[in-house]
């Protein structure tokens, strides 16, 4: 066979034909990936082959020489640079031709195939003639316009795919060739909505010309005059986008814009145009909120260090308020009459979404505007009219001050309260989410002793056994007003303990209801994990007079669970899936029964309980409900403390395949436990010390390991140290040099580079938390620890003195600083004497923590001491 027949059959609806067509190709590029290419490029460049296999060709092509996966995207791409240049060279010019095709839908395919080339060429300054070839093409005025538009694609591709550095030295002439393509006057409508797509890729790389008021003046002429474009609706759509990314990356520069275009053609987009540009119309002006917002925050930020802005808000959102209000209020009113999909995007859900943009970055004054239109159709016979009233209050009680709200949220309850039995699903929807909103941001206004509860709780109760939809929203007001409730209790307990809450009174029926929302039949998974999590919630914050209803619920989710048990096998595979995440959602629910539940009463039920929780590990291979058993397991630790231990031969064999898991969780959830029983068992922790110590050390040396579960290690180390004192002292020699290597790491010289330097952080909170323990561990022991007092004070000097040193970094810096006072006396006074401990001991006696408080007061006095000695 042909390839061309091989390639018809990558499309066969026939799965034998599809498969061996498609391992053909595999075979074919093992064996010989420079013929495979070549013949694919002929395939693709030939207009007498069928669109189809031509189409195949190029998606063929392309994942040869690229993938979504980075690894295989980087194997893929030294593979081709390994090939000969002149047989790249034959290929890449076959490839260009193919560009010349008339048929656009195989030359937008062999578009990307040409972007395939260029992300592995470009960026090795390979391929120096591809970028002047393409611009040649879009800017000849003899190119026919098949070229021109899939040329253009091309350029967008690449633009979109490739570091803008690489490009920046063509940025130029890119930008010349995409503004020609975009202009008014070029004929042809799909070459125009080439172009502009190609613009939207490039915004990112043009800070220069955006930079010159003459080149930005004329980039804004042709996309504003391109949004206008009449009879293309993808044209203005699309030119829509490349005003809101501009605005994003170029705000300090839209001034004139603003007054002179923008605010009135996004407007009127808004007003009068189809659905698809009013969207991007309103993402504009959600995009200029989340720029203002950010600018405020830069500016306050600069106003309490004392230092000029880097950029200054120009308030486009407050000017614009009054006629952004008008507008949105009535697209609110748009919804889709469809009751099925509570997730559609839409005019309606876009609005809602920049209101609360616009609530958050106008604050106090979107209350005015948004208050006629709230009240007045809050009980409409419309209802549109009605659900977009619950809306928008719900939309705006997020930025303003909570005295601007009050009046409007105290009058509008009882009426929410009566919406949530209203004949439209999508109102009782909204309802919900609108009230779980009020008791997020103004629980008082609900909560106060003058409020009557019950009718509002009752509802709440009823719409537990609404549709889906509807329940997964009540769910989250449930689980809101768990919160409020609590919280508002504890603000009014002279005690860490809270008595009794608004909720005590129905506490039993609401689990009740709960429990039974859990198991609705038409319950999908996320009504499931909503009313778990809800439950959860309402135990977690229950107060001392419903502590009866927490050993019941206890019961019943135990019972659950031995049901839950049953053997996989004996279900169906969909069964199967519903089963593992009921699983884990019970164990989750157990987790939180176990951190409330008193210790006595725990302990008449902790063998029954580990017995579950095991079973559920040595039966289900399910990683996440492994970790929620795990995670029930810690609470019982953390409860039971030295009585665990009775269960230690038992569970060790899950925490040590745990610890050298290479799925991230589990790992992370078995390193974490490794201390908290270290912590629990206290010396009596010595038993399992050397199979424990021997599993973290064998974890470290694992390539598979998850980058983030090492410091969690490092962090065990001093926890198991604390726990067996002198003890400690053999596993010097293996964990002192991991500890000093960690310290060596340094932070990050790029300060944008945020996970990294997340990573250094928690890298070096962790070591010297292990420091510390192993200090403390050898307090009666100096000599053994004397040899590396010298790099620990090195290494708390450079942590104290990093700009992005935590909280955690200069409370144990001060408790290491105590305890080696304490051990060596005078012979830490150079190392007192540095210049960076008195402003760490400063910084931490104007902390907020009591615990960092009193740690530096301890430490002061002893540092003090040995100071003042001659």
């Amino acid at each position: 066979m042909s390839i061309v027949t091989f390639l018809e059959h990558t499309l066969s609806a026939n799965d034998n034909d599809r498969i061996q067509a498609t391992q053909y190709l595999e075979q074919a590029a093992e064996a010989n990936l420079a013929e495979l290419l070549k013949a694919l490029a002929e395939v693709i460049q030939s207009d007498n082959v069928p669109e189809g296999p031509r189409q195949a060709a190029c998606i063929s092509f392309k994942n040869h020489l690229t993938s979504k996966n980075e690894t295989k995207k980087h194997f893929n791409q030294q593979r081709w640079l390994h090939l000969e240049a002149p047989v790249r060279a034959h290929i890449k010019n076959i490839i260009l031709l193919s560009l010349k095709t008339p048929n656009t839908r195989v030359g937008a395919q062999a578009a990307q195939a040409v972007s395939a080339i260029a992300q592995a060429e470009l960026p090795q300054s390979q391929w120096p003639e591809l970028i002047p070839s393409l611009l040649q093409n879009c800017t000849d005025p003899q190119s026919p316009t098949p070229t021109k538009q899939n040329t253009l694609e091309t350029v967008g591709f690449i633009c979109e795919e490739i570091d803008p550095m690489v490009l920046k030295q063509y940025s130029n002439d890119i930008l010349t060739a995409i503004v020609n393509g975009m202009r008014k006057d070029e004929p042809s409508m799909d070459v125009r909505l080439a172009a502009t797509r190609a613009m939207l890729n490039s915004v990112d790389f043009v800070k220069t010309n955006m930079s010159n008021e003459a080149e930005r003046n004329y980039i804004m002429q042709v996309v504003c005059e391109t949004t206008q474009t009449p009879g293309n609706v993808q044209l203005r759509v699309r030119a829509m986008e490349c005003l809101n990314r501009i605005v994003q990356l170029y705000y300090e520069f839209m001034k004139v814009y603003m007054q002179e275009a923008l605010f009135q053609l996004t407007l009127q987009a808004m007003r009068e145009d189809e659905d698809e540009v009013c969207l991007q119309a309103i993402e504009f002006w959600s995009t200029v909120c989340d720029e203002e917002m950010e600018i405020e925050m830069g500016m306050l930020d600069a106003q309490e260090r004392s230092y000029e802005p880097e950029r200054v808000s120009q308030y486009y959102a407050r000017g614009a308020l009054p006629h952004l209000v008008a507008i949105l209020t009535e697209l609110l009113c748009k919804q889709d009459e469809s009751d099925d999909d509570a997730d559609a995007w839409n005019v309606a859900t876009a609005s809602g979404v920049c209101l609360s943009l616009l609530s958050n970055c106008c604050r106090s004054d979107i209350v005015a505007p948004m208050r006629p239109f709230i009240l007045g159709n809050i009980t409409n016979a419309s209802w549109h009219q009605r659900e977009a009233a619950v809306l928008a209050l719900g939309c705006i009680l997020e930025g303003p001050d909570e005295s601007h709200l009050e009046d409007i949220v105290s009058s509008c309850m009882s009426v929410l309260t009566q919406l949530m039995a209203d004949p439209k699903v999508q109102v009782r929807d909204t309802c919900g989410w609108t009230i779980g909103r009020v008791f997020e941001y103004l629980p008082h206004v609900v909560l106060s002793e003058n409020t009557n509860m019950n009718p509002l709780i009752q509802a709440l109760g009823s719409a537990l056994q609404d549709v889906p939809r509807v329940a997964n929203n009540v769910c989250w007001t449930i689980k809101a007003l768990a919160d409020a409730a609590y919280d508002t209790a504890s603000a009014h307990s002279d005690s860490d303990d809270v008595e009794t809450y608004t909720l005590s009174p129905c506490f039993e029926s609401l689990v009740q209801e709960l429990l039974k929302t859990t198991e609705r039949p038409d319950a999908n998974n996320q009504l499931r994990v909503a009313a778990y999590e809800c439950l959860n919630t309402v135990i977690q914050t229950a107060p001392n007079d419903c502590y009866a209803y927490i050993i019941q619920t206890t019961v019943s989710i135990m019972g659950r669970l031995e049901k839950a048990l049953l053997p996989h096998d004996q279900l169906h595979s969909q069964d199967k899936q519903v089963h593992t995440e009921v699983q884990g959602l019970l164990c989750a629910s157990l987790c939180a029964l176990i951190n409330k539940l008193h210790r006595e009463d725990l302990m008449k039920i902790s063998d029954q309980v580990m017995q579950i929780l095991l079973v559920m590990l040595r039966t289900t291979d399910a990683q996440g409900v492994h970790e929620d058993a795990l995670n029930a397991i810690s609470g019982l630790i953390s409860q039971l403390e030295e009585d665990f231990e009775k269960y230690m031969e038992h569970f060790k064999p899950f925490l040590l395949a745990g610890i050298v898991s290479s799925d991230y969780a589990i790992g992370c959830q078995s390193v974490g436990m490794t201390g908290d029983i270290a912590r629990a068992l206290g010396s009596n922790a010595q038993k399992y010390t050397d199979e424990l110590m021997n599993q973290l050390l064998q974890a470290l040396n694992m390539s598979t390991l998850p980058r983030n579960v090492r410091p969690d290690i490092l962090s065990a180390f001093g926890d198991i140290a604390t726990s067996i004192g002198p003890s400690f002292e053999k596993y010097l020699p293996f964990v002192m040099p991991i500890l000093v290597d960690a310290s060596n790491v340094p932070a990050p010289q790029n300060q944008n580079d945020y996970d990294e330097i997340e990573y250094v952080n928690m890298l070096r909170d962790s070591t010297l938390e292990a420091f510390a323990g192993i200090f403390v561990a050898m307090r009666g022991h100096p000599d053994t620890v004397s040899q590396y007092v010298a790099h620990v004070a090195s290494f708390m000097c450079i942590c104290a003195n990093d700009v992005n040193h935590t909280d955690t970094m200069i409370k144990v810096i001060i408790g290491i600083l105590g305890d080696l006072t304490d051990m060596y006396g005078k012979q830490m006074k150079p190392t007192l004497e540095q210049a960076w401990v008195q402003p760490v001991l400063y910084k931490a006696s104007k902390s907020n923590c009591s615990l960092t408080k009193n740690t530096v007061e301890w430490a002061g006095q002893l540092i003090q001491k040995v100071l003042r000695e001659n």
